[in-house]
């Protein structure tokens, strides 16, 4: 007799819950209830997260596999410029190869192309940064280097690794 009346206990775990006034309120059969809120606070977090990560690192200067950088005892964070990489194979300027006779015409054109951004700073436009592997003989860096002034960039920077 005592196990066939149910308790309020059973008869809230069975049906369902409890109202403010103490009737059973029926589950609805099939429905999932979500909860956004830790959903919301883990993607809060993951925001926060890659916002520091990025602003931080600022962009990230991509160099190619076969260039082997210089060491330098003496250095700075190198922002994200337009990039000159001098490889065996040629000459690269933004992943576009050009043989060194080319090299001033497209940089004079790379640089009024960077003069009409008016997003860009004004350090962005007067810089450019050159990639060479540490082997390369002063012969093929000696005419880049000149190339880039006579285009009209006032800052040019070498690609280095910290000792």
């Amino acid at each position: 007799m005592f196990f066939n009346k149910r308790s309020t206990f059973q008869s809230v775990s069975f049906n369902g819950v409890l109202s403010s006034r103490g009737k059973i309120i029926k589950k609805k059969k099939g429905s999932a209830t979500l909860m956004l809120t830790s959903l919301i606070d883990a993607f809060s977090i993951l925001v926060v997260y890659l916002l520091m990560f990025f602003s931080n690192a600022g962009e990230i200067t991509y160099v190619s596999s076969d260039i082997d950088l210089p060491k330098a005892s003496i250095i700075e964070r190198l922002d994200r410029y337009s990039i000159l990489q001098i490889k065996t194979e040629g000459y690269f300027v933004e992943d576009t190869q050009l043989k060194l006779e080319d090299l001033v015409s497209y940089l004079i054109a790379l640089k009024t192309k960077l003069n009409k951004n008016v997003s860009l700073a004004e350090d962005q436009k007067e810089t450019i940064t050159i990639q060479a592997d540490k082997k390369v003989k002063y012969e093929r860096l000696s005419p880049v280097v000149q190339a880039c002034s006579q285009a009209g960039f006032s800052i040019i920077k070498f690609a280095v690794l910290a000792e």
